[in-house]
């Protein structure tokens, strides 16, 4: 029990410490505004491309663009970004990413073609693919090795933090106007491009030891069986219908599409409470109690958008 304690009181000088580097809590800043708008791309997209076409269709398909753009490019980009000095490199594609949303907006308030629409989206998901992943690459410029742990654990716990507050913020905002949050975001992403200039850099590693030109599939293919990926798809394309399906069901009930954002961020926060439960656990099991585990909790999610 002394021990539980002095781990526990351990883990707390270690983020008291950690919160009282002002390069982490400038890191915070900054990273934050860059995440958020991320949360919010996929709502914000649906909302303003039922703007500009007048169907929830259109904006789903938007947001689909997005996504893949982001998926796409995020390898070639974050790649990209390892061979340049941070945070400097983050300055092009984060303003580049506010340009868009601002040409987004305009675009869907004078009710562009959906082509239009899509490229644009497209790009928006391009742009700023690897972002996300150079602030992590940053944290070791700004804090000392020994804060580096209590650092990505509380980085974890930001994350879901950012999902809790994007889609309910494109929600309040959508009540304004629905294009208004791309117009959020490019705020973001400014405001963000301004707080790097306070970080301390990183020089990008040597050119023997930066990862190669060519990017490669084999670590996917290997070391996990294949119902791994296969439940990890499926999980991944029933979310994604949920996201595009539920909005125009709560408009088509009279409710509004915009409380789509409450009901996003309260599947965010049973996700937190889920993830730090199973992380609680004294006893975690076996593997296979684990897989019939995640089944179920898979049946029962299916179960349940079926009401």
């Amino acid at each position: 029990m002394s021990e539980q304690a002095g781990v526990m009181e351990d883990g707390g000088a270690g983020q008291r410490a950690l919160w009282a580097e002002a390069g982490w809590r400038r890191w915070v800043a900054a990273s934050a505004a860059a995440r958020l708008s991320g949360t919010m791309a996929a709502f914000a997209l649906l909302l303003a491309g039922e703007l500009a076409t007048g169907s929830y269709a259109s904006g789903a398909w938007m947001a689909s663009a997005y996504a893949f753009g982001a998926a796409a490019a995020a390898p070639f980009r974050g790649r990209a970004m390892d061979r340049r000095r941070l945070p400097d490199g983050l300055t092009a594609p984060m303003l580049g990413m506010a340009g868009l949303s601002l040409a987004l907006a305009a675009a869907c308030v004078v009710r562009a073609p959906l082509p239009l629409l899509l490229g644009l989206s497209l790009a928006l998901g391009v742009v700023p693919a690897g972002v996300f992943g150079a602030y992590r690459a940053l944290m070791p410029a700004v804090l000392p090795a020994r804060l580096l742990e209590p650092a990505f654990s509380i980085d974890a716990v930001l994350v879901e933090v950012q999902w809790i507050i994007g889609p309910p913020l494109v929600g309040a905002l959508a009540l304004v106007h629905p294009a208004l949050a791309l117009v959020v975001m490019a705020a973001c992403n400014v405001g963000a491009a301004l707080l790097n200039r306070r970080m301390p850099g990183r020089e990008p590693p040597p050119a023997s030891t930066a990862p190669g030109e060519r990017a490669s599939l084999i670590p996917f293919r290997t070391g996990l069986p294949g119902l791994v990926y296969l439940c990890v798809i499926s999980n991944g394309v029933s979310w994604g219908l949920v996201d595009a399906a539920i909005p125009p069901r709560l408009d088509a009930l009279g409710v509004g599409a915009e409380a789509w954002g409450m009901m996003a961020a309260l599947l965010s926060v049973t996700s937190v409470v889920g993830g730090l439960a199973m992380a609680q656990a004294r006893r975690p099991g076996s593997d296979g109690a684990a897989m019939r585990r995640a089944l179920l909790f898979l049946v029962l999610w299916g179960a349940l958008l079926v009401p």
